[in-house]
């Protein structure tokens, strides 16, 4: 069984460590910046797969890209994942802007903390990011950032 294993293990760790972890980056976060308890509100879901057209907010979602085998033999692949970030503001956009770069920050402070995933995977390499993503909702106050993630997985473990 080559590919789905590998990828359902990679969404699901990483899917279950920003569960599990999320509320209390966002928590510092809030601290460092000097904000209010609970001003960065906590995801109504973490989701593990895309959801377009499901605006709750703020809502995550973990899904994969691509993935490719790194050491075909020892059962070695990396699952090019994606997080999603979706926020439903009101009309002004600049303060929701500022929302969601302190909620990435949150995001990737997640990763960052424990790249093995609580050691569930070898390694989690956080890559590219965006703020411009169009997805589902062509609403203006829907916004979309995403995080790239790079998560190597072995095949027995």
């Amino acid at each position: 069984m080559a590919g789905e294993q590998h990828i359902d293990k990679a969404v699901t760790k990483l899917k279950a460590h920003i569960a599990s972890g999320i509320a209390a980056q966002l928590r510092a976060v809030e601290s460092a910046q000097s904000l209010s308890t609970n001003s960065l509100t906590d995801p109504v879901a973490v989701l593990d797969h895309r959801a377009p057209f499901d605006n709750r907010s703020p809502l995550i979602e973990v899904f994969e890209e691509s993935w490719r085998f790194i050491d075909q033999r020892q059962g070695l692949v990396s699952v090019d994942a994606t997080i999603a970030v979706k926020y439903v503001t009101d009309a002004d956009l600049s303060s929701a802007e500022v929302f969601m770069r302190r909620y990435m920050s949150a995001v990737i402070e997640t990763i960052r903390d424990d790249p093995t995933l609580g050691s569930t995977v070898v390694e989690c390499l956080l890559t590219d990011g965006s703020s411009a993503v169009g997805r589902g909702d062509t609403s203006t106050t829907l916004l979309v950032s995403t995080q790239g993630v790079d998560v190597h997985v072995f095949e027995g473990v």
